[in-house]
């Protein structure tokens, strides 16, 4: 009887410790997720600055919260906790007119949709006025889409509206129906046509404009290149356009250099 009550009194007193261990260890992985910082998406400038006191003067008279720097071969990067504050540097490198890029923030992101099934002739302002007036969708951008055949439009809208939602609620639009597609894209990185660099969208570059097709210092809609004339690749000084997709047979994708 003794050597019983002995064995269960060591059983509930291993089950104990394994509980307390238990909640130890639940306790740790919340503080630890208290401890994790919410950083707004990294700004990235270009060049790597001599004076890093100097540098970090500066930001502290524009940013009054915490922040954070990174050093890489080329390039600085700035890391901030509050919007306001990712919004004053921004602000600050644009009138410097400094060569940077960003990332769209998980708040600021948006969903893209093709909209089918309209003749010529629609104007993007009346898209808008009907896509709000009628279903309360308020639109972030329209763009006309160069095709051969009828006219598409890509239709940019923040990230609550759903493509199921659109096909159920939105089929008349402007008196003529309409389809709706989820926009899609064959390139798994994104590349920015004004600097030809690959990994950030149009709205996030500040860098400097690098032609498609001479790689010399203009917009590529401005260039005076002869068909005649082989291309130049910004990225690697290859005979082909910077956006060339089977440069590499590997990636894909021409990232030498970038």
């Amino acid at each position: 009887m003794a050597r019983r009550e002995r064995r269960e009194k060591a059983e509930s007193q291993r089950k104990s410790s394994t509980a307390d261990k238990k909640t130890e260890n639940s306790n740790n992985k919340k503080d630890t997720t208290q401890i994790k910082k919410n950083y707004m998406s990294p700004i990235v400038m270009d060049g790597v600055p001599k004076d890093h006191q100097g540098l970090t003067s500066v930001l502290r008279e524009i940013i009054e919260g915490n922040f954070n720097l990174k050093y890489t071969n080329n390039s600085t990067i700035v890391f901030t906790e509050e919007k306001k504050d990712y919004d004053n540097v921004i602000k600050n490198i644009k009138n410097e007119e400094m060569s940077f890029h960003t990332y769209t923030s998980k708040t600021n992101k948006s969903h893209a949709f093709v909209l089918r099934g309209f003749g010529d002739g629609k104007k993007i302002d009346d898209l808008e006025e009907d896509l709000m007036h009628n279903y309360e969708i308020k639109t972030r951008a329209i763009y006309r889409m160069t095709t051969r055949n009828r006219p598409l439009f890509l239709v940019i809208t923040d990230p609550s509206i759903k493509l199921k939602y659109l096909n159920r609620n939105v089929r008349v639009v402007l008196y003529t129906r309409i389809t709706w597609e989820l926009r899609r894209s064959t390139k798994q990185i994104i590349q920015y046509h004004n600097c030809q660099a690959w990994g950030h969208a149009t709205s996030n570059c500040g860098k400097q404009p690098n032609c498609l097709k001479c790689a010399l210092g203009h917009h590529t809609r401005t260039c005076v290149k002869s068909r005649d004339t082989p291309a130049t690749c910004i990225i690697c000084r290859g005979d082909h356009p910077a956006n060339f997709t089977k440069y590499d047979p590997d990636s894909k994708y021409c990232f030498k250099g970038s």
